[in-house]
């Protein structure tokens, strides 16, 4: 009997229909020594933050961002610094001035595809703070954006967010920096595997025990990256599977999905969405809601799975108004390429029905 599952973590086989045979599906268009593919991207943050710990003293990032984003950072012993947001999910580009000193690390990103920062704004803040290093995590929108549309020095990503893959963080510079050391390791990438491929019977059979297992493989896959210090390179299963992923398609069938989200769900009285614009993301389809742990709770009971976006690191609580709403209110339902159309409306169904 198969299950009824929406959302949480990737089943092994989930990507079937989107493997090709010829390799090279993923194109960067740049030098390899300007491109590092990481197991995460907290390792990437955490190359980041030992390579420029010596000439850069403090980080600025958004107050609205993932509690895990500041830690590497806060390992190395840099002073945190959050900035305010905009209505509108833009960086205040005025708090930032009032905020940024010499040899900083400034960190920004979009937000399910909405521009936060535009070239000019970076400009006016490199040209306010000359030593600034510019830093953009492209998490949110990474199957909509091209090398070409990266506007920081450095751009990060956390790949593994995006479907069944082991582990997976990127890192493209377009400026010197120093070389960090690098280890192989495999326990990260191992367990996830397992738990992968174990999710994917338990999907097809509904066996219990099987979702037993696969749910301790994967708790001890994430106790692991939460405590390790070290940087690893990507597993090699997760590099051949990035070169064979279609992700055109991928994008294409998220965003047909996200539409039908917005399209469905821009009536209801008791949900606020973010925009046509956030339909472009596709990680999730954001949503807000009065009650997020009640909702989020009776979603879970009926086999959907969303994530709160985000719980704000300690330090970022307070800071901004906009972050801490968002904090408290928004939900990310799935959207992505394991669903069909009418598991999409299903889903649909049964929000209608909880609010």
């Amino acid at each position: 009997m198969k299950v009824f599952e929406i959302g949480s973590e990737y089943d092994w086989d989930s990507n079937k229909n989107l493997v090709k045979l010829e390799g090279n599906a993923i194109e960067f268009n740049c030098g390899i020594d300007t491109l590092k593919f990481f197991r995460s991207g907290r390792d990437a943050l955490r190359y980041i933050a030992k390579a420029l710990r010596t000439e850069k003293k403090t980080v600025l990032m958004p107050a609205l961002c993932c509690s895990c984003m500041p830690e590497p950072f806060e390992d190395e012993n840099y002073e945190i610094i959050y900035y305010k947001l905009t209505t509108d999910f833009k960086v205040n580009v005025e708090d930032v001035l009032k905020k940024l000193k010499p040899n900083s690390i400034f960190l920004f990103m979009n937000y399910f595809a909405i521009p936060s920062l535009s070239k000019d704004e970076i400009e006016r803040i490199v040209k306010f703070q000359k030593s600034v290093t510019t830093v953009e995590d492209i998490t949110h929108d990474f199957l909509k954006r091209g090398v070409e549309t990266y506007i920081a020095d450095i751009t990060v990503c956390s790949i593994r967010k995006w479907f069944a893959i082991p582990d997976g963080g990127l890192l493209y510079s377009k400026i010197n920096i120093p070389e960090v050391l690098i280890d192989e390791d495999n326990f990260f990438a191992e367990k996830r595997i397992s738990a992968m491929k174990r999710k994917s019977i338990y999907l097809s059979n509904g066996k219990t025990d099987e979702k037993e297992i696969f749910r301790n493989e994967l708790f001890e896959a994430n106790q692991y990256i939460d405590t390790v210090k070290n940087i690893s390179t990507m597993n090699c299963q997760s590099t051949e599977t990035l070169k064979h992923i279609d992700l055109k398609r991928m994008y294409t069938i998220r965003l047909k999905h996200c539409r039908t989200f917005f399209d469905e769900l821009s009536s209801l009285d008791n949900i606020r969405l973010l925009g046509s614009e956030a339909v472009k993301s596709t990680l999730y389809f954001p949503v807000l809601v009065k009650a997020q742990s009640i909702v989020q709770k009776k979603l879970a009971e009926k086999g959907i799975y969303a994530p709160v976006i985000w719980p704000l690191p300690k330090l970022a609580e307070g800071v901004c108004e906009i972050a801490d709403d968002v904090a408290a209110h928004m939900l990310g339902i799935p959207c992505d390429h394991r669903y069909t159309d009418e598991e999409i409306l299903q889903v649909i169904h049964i929000i209608k029905e909880v609010m």
